[in-house]
């Protein structure tokens, strides 16, 4: 089954279009984002493009000057040694630990280099003699072939530990930050906002009923739903704006450059473009509504540090009295690890904004 979802907003039309169950394709699309002004200047949002898988590569390896020196350091150390010695047959064999050094931090490339300078190297140091020669030459294939193994293994090591770094700071379901993160750009911002006289905003995006569409349409839509609404709030603020994953059914948004105004409507377009917003369905039912709730605070207008930022967001938000027992509890959860989290950034950093 396929079923697309409209946003309609007197500014931004996007559509999304969304695969069932099967898993085949992506799933959600974004057509155009749109313009939007709030606080400071205009942004325009960028288009969301589909995943592609390249967003995990690790680009060409930078050069490390460390490892750089370390890879000529040791090579000329073998070199010296063996003009010293005179002993090219004992010693041209330590010719491996340049392009292993090499290998580990440029990965085949560096190999391959490393690898060609010691051939260089022995070439000019070989006596000449044929035996000598062939036992260099099956040395150095050897060199090359070890070179280029570790390279390769040392770039899929880079590749998963970017990975693990990504996972680290991205919630898994909608791909936007954790509270963590929320909360340690939220100093940032706020330092920022003392340092230039400027003022910031702080989002908090309740998802409401969301128990009563789970129980109606399965926990895999409701995950779905979560998912898109992501992608609605990436399109409804600006690029500079930050969005995280608050709670399990909580999203918060830091506006820089923002006074209470602004924030307001921001929150007017965030609930409206909701409202509007066709979500995935059953059989029964293929269209499916969901609305949410904003609150919003800001620094230092309304609240005089980040602890009182969030409080004060938090408590602006509605009570919800069709919430379940675990949603209650999860959300409480979720604002004891807020507070957690702001407190621990405020012992890492005496000098930061005052909680």
């Amino acid at each position: 089954m396929h079923v697309a979802h409209t946003v309609h907003d007197s500014s931004f039309t996007a559509r999304h279009d969304c695969k069932d169950v099967t898993g085949r394709g992506p799933r959600c699309g974004v057509a155009r984002a749109p313009r939007i002004q709030h606080g400071v200047g205009v942004s325009s949002v960028a288009e969301l493009p589909e995943p592609n898988g390249t967003e995990d590569r690790p680009g060409p390896a930078r050069l490390r000057l460390t490892s750089a020196l370390l890879v000529v350091i040791t090579g000329a150390f073998v070199t010296g040694l063996i003009l010293f010695t005179g002993d090219l047959r004992t010693y041209w064999p330590l010719y491996l630990i340049p392009i292993v050094i090499a290998a580990l931090t440029y990965h085949v490339g560096g190999a391959l280099v490393a690898c060609a300078a010691a051939t260089a190297l022995v070439a000019f140091l070989s006596p000449g003699t044929s035996g000598m020669l062939r036992q260099i030459a099956v040395g150095m294939v050897t060199f090359v072939l070890s070179g280029a193994v570790i390279g390769v293994q040392a770039r899929r090591q880079q590749r998963h530990s970017l990975q693990l770094e990504r996972l680290s700071v991205r919630d898994e379901l909608t791909g936007l930050y954790t509270a963590d993160v929320l909360h340690s750009r939220l100093g940032e911002e706020l330092r920022r906002s003392d340092r230039y006289w400027v003022m910031t905003a702080l989002a908090i995006v309740s998802v409401e009923d969301f128990a009563a569409f789970k129980e109606r349409f399965g926990h895999y839509k409701g995950d779905l739903l979560l998912e898109h609404m992501a992608d609605v709030l990436r399109i409804a603020v600006r690029e500079t704006d930050i969005i995280a994953r608050y709670g399990p059914t909580q999203f918060a948004i830091i506006l820089p450059f923002s006074d209470s105004k602004d924030a307001a409507a921001v929150a007017a377009r965030i609930e409206e473009a909701m409202a509007r917003t066709e979500f995935e369905g059953d059989v029964l039912e293929p269209v499916a509504r969901c609305s949410v709730s904003v609150a919003v605070a800001s620094y230092p207008e309304e609240a005089a540090g980040q602890a009182e930022l969030v409080r004060k967001a938090e408590q602006r938000l509605p009570e919800r009295p069709g919430a379940s027992a675990s949603e209650a509890e999860s959300e409480s959860s979720a604002a004891s690890a807020a507070s957690a989290a702001i407190e621990a950034a405020a012992r890492s950093d005496p000098e930061g904004v005052p909680s």
